[in-house]
Protein backbone atom coordinates (compact mmCIF):
# COMPACT_ATOMS: atom_id res chain seq x y z
CA UNK A 1 0.00 0.00 0.00
CA UNK A 2 1.46 3.12 -1.19
CA UNK A 3 0.45 6.42 1.19
CA UNK A 4 0.48 9.97 -0.39
CA UNK A 5 -0.74 12.75 1.88
CA UNK A 6 0.05 14.98 4.63
CA UNK A 7 3.73 14.91 5.53
CA UNK A 8 4.14 12.55 8.51
CA UNK A 9 7.60 11.56 10.47
CA UNK A 10 8.62 8.11 10.75
CA UNK A 11 7.07 7.25 13.26
CA UNK A 12 3.63 8.79 12.57
CA UNK A 13 3.95 6.66 9.08
CA UNK A 14 4.80 3.58 10.96
CA UNK A 15 1.71 4.29 13.07
CA UNK A 16 -0.73 4.98 10.16
CA UNK A 17 0.58 1.47 9.13
CA UNK A 18 -0.12 -0.48 11.97
CA UNK A 19 -2.95 1.26 12.53
CA UNK A 20 -4.26 -0.17 8.74
CA UNK A 21 -3.17 -3.98 9.73
CA UNK A 22 0.94 -3.85 8.63
CA UNK A 23 3.90 -1.99 9.10
CA UNK A 24 6.41 0.39 6.93
CA UNK A 25 7.56 -2.16 3.74
CA UNK A 26 10.54 -4.03 4.92
CA UNK A 27 12.41 -4.21 1.10
CA UNK A 28 14.27 -7.93 1.70
CA UNK A 29 13.21 -9.68 -0.80
CA UNK A 30 13.33 -9.18 -5.25
CA UNK A 31 9.92 -9.15 -5.62
CA UNK A 32 9.27 -5.93 -2.57
CA UNK A 33 12.17 -4.31 -4.20
CA UNK A 34 10.86 -4.51 -7.81
CA UNK A 35 6.87 -3.56 -6.01
CA UNK A 36 8.21 -0.45 -4.66
CA UNK A 37 10.47 0.39 -7.70
CA UNK A 38 7.65 -0.32 -10.30
CA UNK A 39 5.08 1.31 -8.05
CA UNK A 40 7.29 4.65 -7.64
CA UNK A 41 9.14 5.22 -9.85
CA UNK A 42 8.04 8.75 -10.76
CA UNK A 43 8.35 9.58 -6.68
CA UNK A 44 10.72 9.40 -4.50
CA UNK A 45 11.95 10.82 -1.29
CA UNK A 46 10.02 8.23 0.95
CA UNK A 47 9.50 6.30 4.58
CA UNK A 48 10.10 2.75 4.76
CA UNK A 49 10.80 -0.20 7.63
CA UNK A 50 14.39 0.54 8.20
CA UNK A 51 15.73 2.46 11.52
CA UNK A 52 18.81 1.60 13.07
CA UNK A 53 20.09 -0.57 10.41
CA UNK A 54 17.12 -2.95 10.74
CA UNK A 55 14.09 -3.66 9.44
CA UNK A 56 10.96 -3.74 10.92
CA UNK A 57 10.43 -6.91 11.32
CA UNK A 58 13.76 -7.09 13.58
CA UNK A 59 16.26 -8.26 10.07
CA UNK A 60 19.12 -6.75 10.09
CA UNK A 61 20.03 -4.68 6.66
CA UNK A 62 21.91 -6.43 4.33
CA UNK A 63 22.70 -4.38 1.35
CA UNK A 64 21.65 -7.27 -0.92
CA UNK A 65 20.39 -5.24 -3.77
CA UNK A 66 24.04 -3.26 -4.25
CA UNK A 67 22.58 0.00 -4.27
CA UNK A 68 24.12 3.11 -2.78
CA UNK A 69 23.25 3.49 0.38
CA UNK A 70 24.23 5.87 3.37
CA UNK A 71 23.56 4.49 6.60
CA UNK A 72 25.14 6.35 9.32
CA UNK A 73 23.27 7.79 12.02
CA UNK A 74 23.15 11.64 11.32
CA UNK A 75 20.68 13.72 9.61
CA UNK A 76 22.89 16.68 9.62
CA UNK A 77 19.45 18.92 8.98
CA UNK A 78 18.63 18.03 12.84
CA UNK A 79 21.97 16.70 14.49
CA UNK A 80 20.05 17.25 18.10
CA UNK A 81 17.69 14.43 17.01
CA UNK A 82 17.82 11.63 19.49
CA UNK A 83 16.47 8.79 16.73
CA UNK A 84 18.39 9.99 13.37
CA UNK A 85 18.76 6.37 11.67
CA UNK A 86 15.06 6.40 10.14
CA UNK A 87 15.23 4.80 6.54
CA UNK A 88 13.95 6.72 3.33
CA UNK A 89 14.05 5.27 -0.09
CA UNK A 90 14.56 7.88 -2.90
CA UNK A 91 14.87 5.76 -6.29
CA UNK A 92 16.00 9.03 -8.36
CA UNK A 93 18.86 10.05 -6.09
CA UNK A 94 22.36 9.06 -6.00
CA UNK A 95 21.72 7.92 -3.20
CA UNK A 96 18.99 5.29 -2.85
CA UNK A 97 18.63 4.05 1.37
CA UNK A 98 19.78 6.92 3.56
CA UNK A 99 18.59 7.30 7.19
CA UNK A 100 17.47 10.56 8.64
CA UNK A 101 15.61 12.58 11.63
CA UNK A 102 12.78 9.85 13.07
CA UNK A 103 11.06 12.69 14.73
CA UNK A 104 11.60 16.22 12.52
CA UNK A 105 11.70 15.11 8.97
CA UNK A 106 8.36 15.16 7.43
CA UNK A 107 7.71 12.79 4.24
CA UNK A 108 4.33 12.47 2.14
CA UNK A 109 5.41 9.48 0.56
CA UNK A 110 5.50 6.06 2.60
CA UNK A 111 5.26 2.34 1.62
CA UNK A 112 3.21 0.21 3.95
CA UNK A 113 3.20 -3.56 3.78
CA UNK A 114 -0.25 -5.25 4.60
CA UNK A 115 0.56 -8.36 6.63
CA UNK A 116 -0.80 -11.69 6.78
Amino acid sequence: MFWDGDGKTWKDARSHCQANGGDLISLTTLSKWEFVIQFTSCQTNMWIGLKDKLWVTNATFENVFNVSVQLNDYDGRYSNDSEPGCGKFSIRSTTVLQDESCNERLKNMYVCEILV
